[in-house]
């Protein structure tokens, strides 16, 4: 205890953590204050360790936080696998056929005259339908009505059960235009194989797709390819007109090529006449379909085909329509993107007397057209994956990953690329088939950015397809057996 003193009735009293030396015994020379400093120093260094260690901690949450939300950000992007930490592990392997969709943890296969619902997580058969000879089955692409829309009153809407439709062709005409024919058409749905609806369409069905409780059916009738809109629920066809210009030359990828938005419909390849929702009738005055990624300012791809059905130039538009730019070069974009880099487009040269496919890889300024970077003709490679302004591309026995920005080649590997394989990637890795030395084909978890290999998973030598499906991987060998390997749960799935 110091002192205290009392003045105008208030008591001021301080603390002093050392009593003050009597003055004879007052430290001399280098001595002096030597013990209170060491103690002030000590005192300084912990409290600098405490700070330090709180500066750690707080960081290491905060990055955590920061890892957390860029993760779901990432799980968010259609096409994007649920976050793989380590080795993904196989549930289990069954020769089980041809897949054909997946909803809710359950996939349809088709395999001996069987459509079965088989648990991806389990391998367990939870439903069987007959199918015959003549009869095909397909999955139906539901299209989802863009946020915001005047379909949606500006919210969200609870996801719609996919559909698988059936379908057989009768070769002598029930009814209709003669030399039209009738198709019977059963949906099920893919969760139980319930069937929803059977429905006698005219003519060849070639593709489906589904918005809310319409089925659109785009069909061949008397050689003429025909639109219709189907009510599911009462089984009654809405409308019947003639397809739009392209359709036909989408009709493998129909059912991407559908979209439905405020009232519109559009079924074709970027560029095609939008369709009257209610009564099916052309409206050209209406913006085109639209070219599928956005680019920088809300612009759009609008590809334009010569009489070979071949991209020969594409239009850059903008949000109202109106031409930006063209460029005699086709997109060079990977199916599955966080919209990243957008004031870049990857596009390829469409140049005379040259295959197909073949031209040089370049970026293109998304704003003005003109050309940033030009890279190599990466033959037989494919965009597969664009995350934090990185593209990786698959194809021609190797994987290349590209800065959009620069062109930049960031890194290169071999790959052994099955027949049929698609996009397996959590945004933080990519699955290449590879062949490794020691234990023959396997899946390398590939870092995005850098190309660094995280872990391996063993895949069949005859490996036929590899891809995800639902939220699994799903590899099908040469001997139709089906391994299933999990990725975990995608995050509100």
């Amino acid at each position: 205890m110091g002192h205290s003193r009392r003045d105008r009735g208030v008591v001021e009293v301080s603390l002093s953590e050392d009593h003050a030396p009597h003055p004879e015994r007052q430290p001399h020379g280098p001595e002096a204050g030597s013990a209170s400093n060491r103690r002030r120093r000590w005192w300084l260094a912990l409290a600098s360790v405490v700070v330090a260690i709180g500066v750690f901690v707080v960081g290491s949450v905060v990055e955590d936080r920061r890892e957390d939300a860029r993760r779901a950000e990432l799980a968010s992007i259609p096409g994007v696998l649920p976050h793989m930490e380590g080795p993904l592990e196989e549930l289990w392997q069954e020769q089980i056929g041809t897949e054909v969709m997946a909803d809710d943890g359950v996939a349809a296969f088709a395999h001996a005259g069987l459509l079965q619902g088989v648990d991806l997580a389990s391998g367990d058969v939870l439903w069987s339908r007959e199918y015959g000879t003549d009869e095909a089955c397909q999955s139906v692409e539901r299209v989802r009505t863009p946020a915001g829309s005047a379909e949606q009153g500006g919210g969200d809407v609870a996801r719609a059960p996919e559909w698988i439709a059936c379908r057989t062709v009768h070769e002598v005409p029930a009814e209709g235009p003669e030399g039209a024919g009738v198709s019977t058409v059963v949906v099920l749905l893919v969760a139980t194989g319930t069937p929803v609806a059977e429905l006698e369409v005219a003519g060849s069905v070639m593709a489906a797709g589904g918005h809310g409780p319409d089925l659109f059916v785009a069909s061949s009738v008397a050689g003429e390819m025909q639109v219709q809109r189907w009510d599911v629920d009462s089984g009654r066809l809405v409308w019947a007109r003639p397809a739009p210009e392209g359709l036909a030359m989408t009709i493998a990828d129909a059912g991407r090529a559908l979209s439905v938005d405020d009232g519109l419909l559009w079924w074709g390849p970027p560029g095609t006449t939008a369709l009257d929702l209610e009564t099916g009738v052309e409206l050209p005055e209406e913006a085109p379909a639209p070219g599928g990624r956005q680019v920088a300012d809300g612009g759009s791809l609008v590809p334009l085909r010569d009489e070979s059905h071949g991209v020969a130039a594409t239009q850059v538009l903008e949000p109202d329509g109106a031409l930006r730019f063209e460029v005699e070069a086709e997109p060079w974009l990977p199916p599955v993107s966080d919209g990243s880099a957008d004031d870049v487009i990857t596009m390829r040269r469409v140049e005379a007397g040259l295959l197909p496919g073949s031209g040089a890889v370049v970026g293109v300024d998304a704003r003005t057209g003109a050309i940033r970077w030009e890279g190599e003709l990466f033959a037989g490679v494919s965009p597969r994956i664009q995350v934090d302004g990185v593209l990786v591309a698959v194809g021609g026995g190797r994987a290349v990953a590209l800065e959009v920005a620069t062109g930049e080649t960031l890194w290169e590997s071999a790959a052994r690329i099955p027949p049929n394989i698609s996009t397996m990637s959590d945004g933080e890795v990519i699955l290449v088939p590879t062949f490794d030395d020691s234990t023959g084909l396997v899946l390398a978890a590939r870092e995005v950015r850098t190309g660094e290999v995280r872990w391996t998973v063993s895949i069949p030598e005859g490996t036929l397809y590899a891809g995800f499906f639902g939220d699994v991987v799903l590899v099908r060998a040469s001997d139709g057996t089906a391994l299933i390997f999990g990725a975990g749960p995608r995050e509100g799935g």
